[in-house]
């Protein structure tokens, strides 16, 4: 079939096309090749096609019947050509064992060395910011140095600050600098744990919808556990729960100072938005304009445009921090939802610890109301829908998020998930006083 960096190599005779085939075998309607039900050990080899067409619906496990190939043409051939002479082939290969193959060949995974996506001014701009950045850190990084080595001491007194803002030294000293005196420590901990999990989860994630050879070793999960994995996706829960006690404890302060009205509630607003928007910007223009670029492979077209146009369509969602309310499939970055959410929290949080400063009676109140309505709505949603309370890590899932009733409609949206939220506010506010 060809390997595909050998076969985009090839530029004579002809120019090598690489293309990825999916084949789906079912069996003709009405035939009954085989008693097809499932089986607690499938490691069992009875018959070939128990395992093949046996194992389709079941969501512990992955479909046997789809098959995909990468095959090595002519770039003169289309995706179409390849589509119609492989099922041709294959009909003629199954049919006495009444067997229909479907061959699907998506053009968008048929790639060669070819740059299929010209460069466009998106690109350029995009590349001359992040060089431009690039230059500039190196610049005061440079300049740093110069100064640590002229003064022989670790001050930065001689020039401004603001010469010392890109610097890596800088920087890095800010990022690793531990003050033993502050009682919030434990709570940076904790948030480091979570993310240490997160992050193994989205690898998970990752490792569950790229090619696989043997299955086994994945479905094993569902079968002998541990079951946690498969009910982990409340982990984000903790930083919830982290926002709501950090935002009253570092808020509060500023608004009990004398003169502070409710002009501080937009203030504070607008600068945690400040603080979220440069990086989480500069993601979305390296995954629409830079990324797409900068690899390629049998895989790489088919996963990084989508993305990648989704961001160039709904890039004001996620500025807006409204993201969570637009379709899964529409949504730029995986993440986008808990950004949105967390500046959504960050507003009614902040417009709550406000009340519980001017109006105590007027704030409490409020946080018992947004706690109740956390409660509620769940749980109407959950038992009107007739839905599961949790995201079940299934491999349909696993495959294709917005696949899942729950991750569309319940995992997303802040008033499904402001239980955390106002529960530690609430607690916050009576360990306080």
């Amino acid at each position: 079939m060809g390997v595909y960096s050998e076969c985009i190599d090839v530029h004579q005779p002809v120019q090598g096309q690489y293309c990825m085939t999916s084949t789906k075998l079912n069996a003709v309607e009405g035939a009954k090749p085989v008693e097809f039900q499932k089986k607690d050990e499938t490691e069992t080899y009875d018959h070939a096609w128990n395992e093949i067409l046996g194992l389709i619906d079941y969501e512990d496990r992955y479909r046997r019947n789809e098959v995909k190939i990468g095959i090595c043409i002519p770039d003169s051939c289309t995706a179409a050509n390849l589509e119609t002479s492989l099922q041709k082939e294959l009909d003629i290969v199954f049919s006495p064992h009444r067997v229909q193959p479907q061959v699907k060949v998506d053009p968008m995974l048929c790639t060669t060395d070819k740059n299929m996506y010209p460069y466009d001014t998106g690109y350029y701009v995009t590349s001359s910011i992040m060089y431009l950045l690039l230059v500039i850190c190196c610049m005061s990084t440079l300049i740093h140095i110069i100064v640590m080595t002229i003064t022989k001491e670790n001050t930065n007194d001689i020039l401004p600050k603001y010469m010392y803002w890109f610097s890596v030294i800088h920087n890095g000293r800010n990022l690793i600098k531990h003050d033993k005196n502050n009682e919030l420590n434990v709570f940076n901990g904790f948030k480091a744990v979570t993310m240490v999990m997160i992050l193994f989860g989205h690898k998970f994630i990752f490792h569950s919808t790229s090619p696989i050879l043997y299955t086994m070793n994945n479905e094993m999960i569902y079968r002998i556990g541990p079951d946690i994995l498969l009910t982990s996706m409340n982990v984000v829960d903790p930083f919830f729960y982290i926002t709501g006690f950090l935002m009253y404890v570092m808020v509060k302060p500023q608004l009990i100072k004398r003169g502070a009205g409710w002009i501080q509630i937009p203030m504070i607003i607008f600068y945690k938005y400040l603080r979220t928007m440069p990086a989480y910007g500069a993601t979305m223009l390296l995954t629409a304009y830079f990324i797409p670029y900068m690899y390629n492979g049998p895989f790489w077209a088919s996963r990084m445009w989508p993305e990648a146009q989704k961001c160039k369509n709904y890039w004001w969602a996620n500025v807006l921090a409204i993201s969570n309310f637009i379709e899964v499939d529409d949504q730029c970055l995986i993440v986008g939802w808990y950004i949105s959410c967390l500046l959504q929290f960050i507003v009614i949080g902040t417009i709550l610890i406000n009340l519980c400063v001017k109006y105590r009676k007027i704030g409490v109140g409020g946080i018992v109301v947004c706690l109740c309505i956390s409660l509620v709505i769940p749980f109407i949603s959950t038992y009107v829908t007739r839905s599961y309370g949790i995201i079940r890590v299934m491999i349909p899932f696993l495959e294709n998020p917005s696949t899942s009733y729950e991750f569309q409609n319940f995992y997303r949206p802040f008033y499904m998930r402001g239980i955390p939220f106002t529960l530690v506010c609430w607690r916050a506010l009576w360990s306080k006083n």
